[in-house]
């Protein structure tokens, strides 16, 4: 072999020794991902959990920062905070020292085995983890022994502040009897943020409960200026928390024929009065929150989803709107985004309702004058209430309510687009007339129309 050919068979073999190599390393570095790679998918498919990240009882969220971040002062507490979420602010913690003065008194007012401190902290600690789970957060920066005592506190704080104003202590309660501390903590505990679980406090009831109280009528007569009863209190079917409790007392129960139909927004109360219909406050014996009130039979239409529209008539319950109605109102919508496996759009629909009807101060004045709206508000801000508590508000139509009556106003609009021409040419021509010529053509269109409408009204009685 000469030197030439030795040498190229010496190239060779390195090269071949060369690819061998690279192969052989090749094949180390994928078995080595293909390793890494089962351990990656092992350690992900121990993160894996066949439940819901949310239990069933989850029931008190966080506000959506959608809704939030405009909005801030109308989802935090002022004064007293309730449950975890703004435990420990500073602002409120004037109010602990008051919360642990009503403590004492709860355990004071009936003194026997089940009062002792001792048991109410045994009782809620044995259901720590369901309480856990009502929110939909964590919390882990809360021990077993401060989320038990947060909870045992706040929860005998409502209680003995319900009883106390059931009870008339106004002139030695400091709280009772300084109406903007009561305003304030009432506005408070309806607030979506500031919710504590129902069963806490029945459960802290129940062991000190005295004859002739329910703690259902203890919360329904503190809350009566806030929201107006519509239905017997012991018919409300969800109780997860003060907000919930009060959304059904509002709402009362449900007519299945407005879910047949998708929700349909509708013209302004000035324009379907201009194309004939009518508006009617719908009567009812609906007062402020009371025993009386309580317990009476409930009809199916004293209640804020009892609208009906026949014939061109509108029938509306009346709707009781306070200083901080909006506060109110905004919790309930941010608890019916949150509480998907709980709620239906009720109050959401009510409200896409009204910010259809009301879109001017002439809106919002007619309904006044009506007694549909009974409000100490300026018309000026009823005109813009509903559009404020809806801005931000994305929902697909076939998920609200109201779908059988939005569905017979627009049959109704479209059955009278005679008379809506014939308003609109009146209105822009007839009424507002820029120049002699306006006022001729106006008449001589008005004048068509008229005749188009009598022929039409006459063809449609013959068939």
């Amino acid at each position: 072999m000469t030197d030439s050919n030795a040498k190229d068979h010496s190239v060779m073999e390195n090269r071949d020794d060369h690819k061998e190599k690279a192969d052989n390393v090749g094949k180390q570095t994928l078995n080595g991902n293909k390793n890494k790679d089962k351990l990656l998918a092992s350690s992900i498919q121990g993160k894996l959990r066949q439940e819901s990240p949310l239990p069933d009882q989850t029931c008190i969220y966080r506000v959506p920062h959608k809704l939030f971040r405009h909005n801030e002062e109308d989802f935090v507490p002022s004064l007293v905070s309730i449950g975890p979420y703004h435990h420990g602010e500073k602002k409120l913690q004037a109010m602990e020292e008051m919360k642990l003065w009503y403590l004492h008194g709860h355990i004071e007012r009936k003194q026997n085995q089940n009062t002792r401190l001792e048991t109410f902290v045994a009782t809620i600690r044995s259901m720590e983890q369901f309480c856990r789970d009502c929110y939909d957060e964590k919390f882990d920066n809360l021990s077993s022994d401060r989320f038990v005592e947060m909870m045992v506190v706040d929860g005998c704080f409502i209680i003995e502040l319900f009883r106390r104003h059931n009870l008339g202590y106004r002139h030695h309660d400091p709280i009772l009897k300084t109406p903007w501390m009561l305003s304030t903590i009432r506005d408070d505990l309806l607030l979506l943020e500031n919710q504590l679980p129902w069963k806490v406090a029945a459960c802290l009831f129940e062991l000190t409960e005295e004859e002739n109280e329910a703690l259902r009528y203890l919360a329904a007569r503190f809350f009566g200026n806030v929201f107006r009863i519509s239905m017997p209190v012991e018919n409300i079917s969800s109780e997860r928390h003060l907000l919930d409790i009060a959304r059904g007392a509002a709402l009362g129960p449900v007519d299945p024929r407005n879910r047949r139909n998708f929700y349909h927004p509708i013209p302004s109360v000035t324009e379907l009065l201009e194309i004939g219909v009518n508006f009617e406050r719908r009567e009812s014996t609906q007062t402020e929150i009371g025993v009386d009130v309580e317990r009476r039979e409930s009809t199916q239409t004293d209640h804020l989803l009892g609208i009906t529209f026949e014939t061109g008539l509108m029938r509306i319950p009346p709707l009781c709107i306070g200083e901080n109605g909006e506060r109110f109102v905004r919790n309930l919508i941010a608890y019916e985004l949150c509480a998907l496996k709980h709620t239906n759009y009720y109050v959401t629909s009510y409200a896409k309702l009204f910010s259809c009807l009301i879109k001017s101060t002439k809106d919002a004045e007619f309904m006044m004058a009506k007694g549909i709206i009974e409000t100490q508000l300026s018309k000026e801000d009823m005109a813009c209430f509903f559009t404020r508590v809806c801005k931000d508000i994305e929902i697909e139509d076939d998920l609200l309510y109201f779908g059988d009556l939005t569905c017979s106003v627009e049959m109704y609009c479209k059955r009278r687009w005679l008379r809506s021409w014939l308003t609109m040419i009146k209105r822009d021509y007839l009424y507002n007339p820029s120049s002699i010529w306006s006022v001729s053509s106006g008449v001589v269109v008005i004048l068509i129309l008229t005749i188009t409408q009598t022929i039409y009204t006459v063809l449609s009685y013959y068939k």
